[in-house]
């Protein structure tokens, strides 16, 4: 730009300088009048043109004055810019990259989606062929169609199969059917859409790094929850399938804890499944154990009781109140209670009576 400067600054002195010996011109053509007047009308037409030159190359100058403020604002803008695209590039490459890695798992799929329908594609015109020249048999017509049946429920059942990964993966429903080539799963083609709220990855994996967080001798829990609650992009499958297997890990461990301290004897379930059925019934354990601990507890307070009153009927002493102005049984529970933490440690733990 300052180069640009300079040039017309040159360009104006010039015409400045042009000027300057046309006056001189004019002081020394003194002589005849009819060329003086010839003469000043060609200095008269000279300098008007030489004033339009300057007037044009004063505009131009302003011009290239604000032009140059306009280009260093660019300047900065650019900058700026390059700056952005910068780390805009190398966020898309890193994206990009995985993008690249679970289309490759597809392609694979796509291209024998493809060759099956060029097979079907074949089936079909086949299948018209013989139909407009009548020349095939009747079974043979059969047969072209239902091949070309069998070739379109293939190839729907290859679409399914690539299309139900990613309506899993995106948390809406998807099918209970996984095998679409076999017409015995055809009743499974109901839609499916899980209503249970520890399905949902994002709040579990939050609930995991908030847990670890405090644990100083759970580092490495800590640090494999936390690559998954850091992401700022939805979850790939790969990395959802981790983070639920971890979560059927530890759900397996916790029922594993609640069911050899409900059921100390008999078989352990050596399957999954096997647990869970077995959790279920947690609940009912619970209250049979808590019933019986009630039972077990009476009955070694009766037979202290028998054991200094021979005579004692013990569905009396459970079921009637006493006799005469005595008090009932609840006015003695506190002058007992010491004597009930004995009889506590004597009972027999987790048993069952039928």
């Amino acid at each position: 730009m300052s180069t640009v400067l300079t040039k017309i600054s040159s360009a104006t002195s010039g015409l400045n300088e042009a000027f300057t010996s046309l006056l001189k011109g004019f002081e020394v053509s003194k002589d005849p009048a009819a060329d003086q007047s010839v003469e000043i009308a060609e200095l008269r037409r000279q300098i008007g043109s030489i004033d339009a030159d300057i007037m044009l190359v004063n505009k131009r100058l302003e011009e290239s004055q604000d032009g140059a403020a306009a280009v260093e604002a660019l300047r900065a803008e650019l900058a700026q810019v390059k700056e952005q695209a910068r780390a805009s590039n190398a966020a898309s490459l890193k994206v990009a990259e995985e993008l690249r890695a679970e289309q490759a798992a597809h392609h694979r799929s796509e291209e024998k989606i493809a060759e099956m329908a060029g097979e079907l594609k074949n089936a079909t015109d086949r299948y018209v062929l013989l139909e407009k020249e009548n020349k095939a048999s009747s079974a043979e017509l059969d047969k072209a169609l239902n091949a070309a049946k069998e070739m379109r429920t293939e190839i729907w059942g290859m679409r399914e199969e690539l299309q139900q990964p990613d309506k899993i993966v995106a948390g809406g429903s998807y099918l209970l059917r996984t095998k679409f080539l076999d017409p015995k799963y055809a009743p499974l083609a109901g839609r499916w859409s899980p209503a249970d709220a520890y399905a949902d990855l994002v709040n579990s994996t939050a609930d995991a790094v908030k847990f670890f967080e405090g644990q100083g001798d759970k580092e490495v829990e800590k640090l494999f929850w936390s690559q998954f609650s850091s992401s700022t992009r939805p979850l790939p499958l790969k990395e959802k399938v981790a983070a639920v297997a971890e979560l059927h890990r530890l759900s397996g461990l916790a029922m594993r804890s609640v069911v050899d301290h409900l059921w100390l004897k008999g078989p352990k379930p050596d399957s999954y499944f096997g647990l869970v059925q077995q959790f279920l019934g947690a609940v009912s354990r619970i209250d049979a154990m808590r019933r019986l601990a009630c039972i077990e507890g009476a009955r070694m307070a009766l037979a202290r009781i028998k054991a200094y009153w021979t005579d004692m009927e013990a569905t009396i002493i459970a079921t009637q109140d006493p006799a005469g102005g005595q008090y009932p049984a609840e006015h003695y529970l506190g002058q007992v209670i010491e004597g009930a933490r004995l009889i506590e440690a004597q009972c027999s733990k987790n048993v069952l009576f039928e």
